[in-house]
């Protein structure tokens, strides 16, 4: 267990708490990014596909194009979405 290794300086078979700890971390991390990119192309594909009216797609591409005369690379609406 965690304390075990804590109190008696016991690496156990995965090596040093500190890498165990780190390696959480990053998983962690990593579940984050990926909620973060499936809920921006999500939010970009419901923006993208409505037919009524204005969306924030059209709106912000428009705004993009008449402000700094530039269509809206997929970089920058990907950040935008996410």
């Amino acid at each position: 267990s965690i304390d075990s290794r804590l109190e008696g300086g016991s690496t156990g078979t995965s090596g040093s708490i500190y890498v165990e700890t780190s390696m959480v971390v990053v998983k962690q991390m990593g579940v984050i990014a990926l909620l973060c990119h499936f809920t921006g192309c999500t939010w970009y594909a419901i923006g993208a596909q409505m037919m009524n009216g204005a969306t924030w797609v059209t709106a912000h591409s428009e705004l993009r194009e008449a402000t700094l005369g530039e269509d809206c690379p997929w970089q920058y609406m990907y950040i935008t979405a996410v």
